[in-house]
């Protein structure tokens, strides 16, 4: 009884350290290699109208223009311009409605549409 005690202990310890050094983050938004590496685009399909609902509801009146990255499933990087020049980016959730301001971390990694 006792060998299979110190078994267990020993099992418990080696997935405890496992764990302390195992790094891997959720991935999100900020994260996930698509939110980078792939190229902008014009909206498509119901993105137009789903996203546009979201700038309108959101009072962002600098979206003259914009670009998407579907970065997963109703899971948008939106960038905007009101002259094609100066861009802000935010983060779309058209599934849940959401919309929020793109961090300045991640703004940092981006490259402007055009």
């Amino acid at each position: 009884m006792k060998s299979i005690f110190k078994i267990l202990l020993i099992i418990i310890g080696i997935i405890f350290i496992i764990s302390l050094f195992n790094n891997n983050e959720p991935t999100t938004i900020m994260n996930d290699s698509n939110t980078y590496e792939q190229s902008w685009r014009s909206q498509r399909g119901t993105e137009y109208a789903e996203i546009g609902k979201l700038i309108v509801q959101n009072s962002i009146k600098i979206c003259g223009e914009y670009h998407v990255k579907e970065v997963t499933i109703g899971e948008y990087l939106i960038a905007c311009s009101p002259d094609g020049i100066n861009w802000q980016y935010f983060v779309a959730y058209t599934k849940i409605g959401k919309f929020y301001r793109a961090s300045d971390e991640m703004v940092s990694k981006l490259t402007p549409p055009r």
